[in-house]
């Protein structure tokens, strides 16, 4: 159970991020997956974008992180939606391969 208005407000900008570092790409992929294990669900979005550095995903970890105008404030809404309903947000990012992000859901 979670608050369905947050959860499709983190999904919606995952999957627009995941949009554009693709619309370069050629044979653009982006990969929505869902699953539960352990008393656990998961929902993840991948993409065969250019991947980034861990640095660039820091304003997902760290509620200190000073955004920039141009961008990063979709990370720091993302964090905060997902501390409000008791989710943990993972990334693995490949340069030159591509992102996944993991949204955990505990079973309380």
């Amino acid at each position: 159970m979670t608050d369905e208005n947050f959860l499709k407000t983190i999904v919606r900008n995952l999957i627009a991020n995941a949009l554009k570092v693709t619309q370069q790409i050629e044979n653009p992929s982006v990969i929505w997956k869902a699953w539960q294990k352990e008393n656990n669900t998961y929902l993840s979005i991948s993409d065969n974008g250019n991947g980034n550095e861990q640095e660039k995903f820091s304003a997902l970890y760290d509620d200190k992180k000073v955004i920039g105008i141009k961008s990063g404030l979709g990370f720091h809404l993302i964090r905060d939606l997902a501390k409000a309903i008791n989710c943990n947000i993972s990334v693995d990012s490949k340069v030159n391969i591509g992102t996944t992000f993991t949204l955990k859901f505990s079973e309380s």
